[in-house]
């Protein structure tokens, strides 16, 4: 089961602690600036072919009558070696050239080259829509992609007046609530407060022996099954501006990559994360969103 890459806090927590123990070990110092605040919140911009592991990419446009095709190759030397796998590569790259590529786009071709074996796939432009959004504006024109969506200054959850623990969790709570019952229309949505979770000096979360700082993080989750037959991840790109419309600092950079996540930040250091995770076969998707405040007092 493929969850993206998205934060989701409390479940994963232990093991994303030892993984990020790993990597802060062998870049110490671009792992503290990509952590502050600031630029997690802004999502800085990466190459987003190069993030999927892509090489050698090819892109050839053509038009035939009233339709312009836009053709993608690529390779992976990436470990993806089942046919389920392939097939979810192959609609990484297209959701890539979706988000990104600037120009018409009414028929998408992607060619794939992946453990020696070629796969294609093609998408009318209304099979693009309804698996990941509209298309951001102004890419059609040639022109460069918006920014992610300004942050309302007015917006009901910009301030996040939480003093203690139990005051977070139900600001979080209720911020759930409000996204799963008003916006994505699940009216029994019902978000679950989690394990308080200690905080600690340093990076390293307890790992190497810091002190306890006496404070604690919130940890709200809530998880979703969409009414309708529409992929839910189609609902992500709406769902970002939703977010930013409530306040919150939102980064699209995920969905840019060809991913099935968007991020948040609220208050000094809270964090909210959306992510679309597969279910058994048949099942439909469904949507994980998570909350994680900033240390506070018990």
């Amino acid at each position: 089961m493929s969850i993206g890459t998205g934060w989701l806090a409390s479940r994963q927590r232990k093991l994303g602690a030892v993984a990020l123990l790993l990597v802060v070990l062998a870049t110490v110092g671009f792992l503290i600036i990509r952590n502050t605040a600031e630029g997690e919140a802004a999502g800085t911009r990466t190459d987003p072919w190069g993030s999927a592991g892509i090489k050698n990419l090819k892109i050839s446009v053509r038009v035939e009558g009233a339709l312009t095709y836009v053709d993608v190759e690529v390779s992976t030397s990436l470990p993806v070696e089942d046919s389920a796998n392939r097939s979810g590569f192959g609609r990484r790259v297209a959701k890539i050239a979706w988000r990104n590529h600037r120009g018409p786009m009414d028929v998408l071709v992607v060619g794939s080259a992946v453990g020696g074996k070629w796969r294609q796939q093609r998408w009318q432009r209304a099979e693009l829509e309804g698996a990941f959004g509209a298309r951001p504006a102004r890419l059609d024109e040639g022109q460069a992609p918006p920014a992610p969506p300004a942050t309302a200054e007015d917006g009901e959850y910009h301030d996040f007046p939480a003093a203690d623990t139990a005051a977070a969790e139900e600001w979080q709570r209720r911020l759930l609530t409000e996204i799963g019952r008003d916006h994505l229309g699940v009216a029994a949505a019902s978000p679950t407060v989690q394990d308080r979770h200690a905080c600690y000096d340093g990076l390293f979360g307890g790992i190497f022996g810091e002190s306890a700082t006496g404070d604690y993080q919130a940890d709200v989750e809530l998880e979703l099954t969409l009414p309708g037959d529409g992929d839910p991840e189609a609902r992500l790109p709406a769902l970002a501006d939703h977010l930013a419309g409530l306040g919150l600092r939102v980064r699209t950079d995920l969905l840019d990559d060809g991913l099935p996540d968007v991020m948040a930040r609220f208050g000094e250091e809270g964090r909210l994360s959306v992510t679309v995770v597969d279910a058994a076969p048949g099942a439909p998707r469904r949507v994980l969103i998570g909350t994680s405040s900033e240390c506070l007092a018990p």
